[in-house]
């Protein structure tokens, strides 16, 4: 039996001048830290999809976030507790005052970003040796990645 993960997996798109992504749209879902006892911690799932583009003469790479809250999409980031506390974007839209961020961003393609979004699109099932994260789990390395993109943007 799949997951609904695997489901959204794709697997036929994703090839570039740098490589071929493992797939071209995957979730993860970030969970509240804390919770009392017999309750369920606020969460978000975010829904990442990845298109290789031309852009005139540059080529980049279309990162589109969908987030979803109790598998609802949601646009008003700021109020939302789950989104405010669990996002890993959340910090960086209120520094730069920027909610668009969390829709997405578009970053120059090279080696570098591809690969920094190859490790994004990876699945825990994914073979592991590739993309050693050392002490930070493999969620909190992913949040740190979504943050450097955004820094990139185009």
């Amino acid at each position: 039996m799949y997951s609904k993960k695997k489901e959204m997996s794709n697997f036929t798109e994703g090839t570039t001048p740098y490589g071929r992504f493992t797939r071209t749209q995957t979730s993860i879902t970030y969970k509240y830290p804390f919770s009392f006892v017999g309750t369920v911690p606020p969460s978000c799932d975010v829904i990442i999809r990845v298109a290789y583009k031309k852009s005139g003469n540059v080529d980049v790479f279309d990162i589109s976030y969908t987030n979803l809250v109790e598998k609802k999409s949601v646009k008003n980031y700021r109020e939302n507790f789950a989104i405010s506390y669990c996002h890993p974007l959340a910090e960086t839209i209120i520094a730069q005052d920027d909610e668009s961020l969390m829709e997405g961003s578009i970053v120059a393609a090279n080696p570098i970003t591809f690969n920094m979004i190859e490790c994004l699109m990876r699945e825990e099932t994914d073979e592991v040796g590739q993309y050693n994260t050392g002490v930070v789990t493999e969620k909190c390395y992913k949040g740190q990645i979504m943050r450097a993109l955004a820094e990139m943007e185009l």
